[in-house]
Parts: structure tokens; sequence; C-alpha cells
């Protein structure tokens, strides 16, 4: 079995992608205060790049709607509630 080029640019593309969004997440967190804002922006952050994962990683984007809907609740609702967390705390 071989791999399609487009197959290795799309997972070339996701992995610079979830680099870059780490990179920045990062960054953006250790230089700004922690404010409600940048909380969000983190979490929003973190929800894109589950969403990579779960879609172009896991292979479940053509998955049931079950298996790929748990997914997206797991990487919506966990960084929700940390970031609620968070915000409530500081």
């Amino acid at each position: 079995m071989t791999t399609q080029p487009s197959a290795i640019a799309r997972l070339r593309h996701t992995w610079w992608l979830l680099m870059a969004l780490t990179l920045v997440s990062g960054a953006t967190a250790e230089t700004l205060a922690p404010s409600a804002a940048v909380v969000v922006a983190i979490c929003v952050t973190v929800a894109v790049k589950g969403s990579q994962v779960i879609d172009h990683l896991m292979g479940l984007r053509r998955a049931g709607t079950l298996a790929r809907g748990l997914m997206q609740v797991y990487f919506l609702v966990v960084p929700g509630l940390i970031g609620a967390v968070v915000i409530a705390t500081g």
C-alpha cells in the first residue's frame, strides 16, 4: 500500500499547523498576563488543534457520527472546563 502524494502533503500541512498553533499559544501564555481573553484564545486554539487531530491524524473525518462526535465533544468540553476554572480562580 502506497501513500498518495496529496495525503502526504495534507499530513505535512496538518503537522505544520499544529506546531504553529502550539508555538503561538505557548508564547502567548508565557508573555501575556492571564486575562479572560487570553484564556479563551488559548482554549479555542486547543479546540482547533483537537479538531485537526480528529480529522487528519486519527482518521475520524469519515467515521460514524458517534465516534467523531464524542471526540469533538471531548476537545470542546475539556478546554472549556479548564478555561472556566482558570478564569474563575484567576
